[in-house]
């Protein structure tokens, strides 16, 4: 159970914001680069807590939820390699051969 301890964290869930066109709505923004198997888990935590929730007519109302556009977040750079998405890890990969120790200097000087 300790290996799923930090993602728990809010960098590993999914992200929502308002629904402008509903006030009581959320939009979903999926994490594409959540693999499968950390999405399963967290469905299934979701589930559970869901569950034990109590039903009560003095609480408020759940919020609609739809999806929307993807988050364009990238995996924490300590993200377990199985919760990543195999492609993700492909693609940062290619990136980062791609990347001169030129490119490197210049995106360093430029940020100070």
């Amino acid at each position: 159970m300790d290996k799923y301890w930090k993602l728990l964290s809010l960098a590993y869930v999914t992200e929502e914001s308002d629904d402008p066109d509903n006030p009581n709505g959320i939009i979903k923004h999926k994490l594409d680069w959540r693999s499968e198997r950390l999405s399963t888990f967290m469905s299934t935590l979701d589930s559970r807590i869901a569950k034990k929730q109590p039903t009560s007519p003095g609480l408020v109302a759940k919020k609609v939820r739809k999806l929307g556009e993807p988050s364009n977040t990238t995996p924490p750079d300590d993200a377990p390699k199985w919760a990543v998405n195999s492609d993700v890890i492909q693609s940062t990969s290619r990136n980062k051969e791609n990347v001169s120790p030129d490119d490197n200097a210049q995106a360093r000087d430029q940020a100070v």
